[in-house]
């Protein structure tokens, strides 16, 4: 990880594609995996997004 702030340009977690599988219900599930990148998409989201709301220095 960069010691230097996320800017608008660098900070662009790229999101995962999800999978998921229907059943004879008409339901749908997701793989665990699925889940854990989706996780973790949001986690670095989430982490760009308070960086970037950080005041500059």
């Amino acid at each position: 990880m960069s010691s230097l702030s996320p800017s608008k340009i660098d900070c662009r977690p790229t999101a995962p594609q999800l999978e998921w599988y229907a059943d004879e219900s008409g339901g749908a599930y997701y793989p665990k995996r699925a889940h854990i990148n989706l996780l973790q998409y949001l986690d670095d989201l989430d982490h760009c997004i308070t960086e970037l709301q950080k005041p500059q220095v």
